[in-house]
């Protein structure tokens, strides 16, 4: 999970190393944040997404997840948001963090473009 978030990079099979998000740790109380979110609300409730599968299936309700398992709700994700004291402001900061890296990540895609090899086509920006 930390390699999707773009905090861990696999540089080789079987090798993780930071990646210069990981760096950010330190400095930036936002991705810090956004780590501890990350490994609370999306690792922890994976464990549990067998377990929920063989409860539910596949689930018609917005309470029979994973997540409401790994954190003994039966509130949706959003409903144990809001009535979680701390955890809006939490998110908050995740979805701050998670924005910049996304812009990093999508300023430094931009600029490995071989523009230069594109001689037909669209552009199209979905951000």
């Amino acid at each position: 999970m930390l390699i999707t978030e773009g905090i861990l990079v696999e540089p080789q099979p079987e090798c993780v190393a930071h990646s210069s998000l990981s760096g950010a740790l330190k400095s930036d109380s936002e991705f810090y944040d956004c780590v501890k979110f990350v490994v609370k609300y999306t690792v922890t409730p994976a464990l549990y997404a067998a377990q929920a599968t063989e409860k539910w299936g596949e689930p018609v309700k917005k309470d029979q997840t994973a997540f409401n398992l790994a954190m003994k709700t039966d509130l949706p994700f959003f409903g144990y948001l809001a009535n979680t004291p701390g955890l809006p402001e939490h998110f908050a900061s995740y979805m701050r963090a998670t924005a910049k890296s996304l812009g990093a990540a999508l300023d430094a895609s931009l600029e490995d473009l071989k523009w230069a090899g594109f001689t037909r086509g669209h552009l199209v920006d979905v951000s």
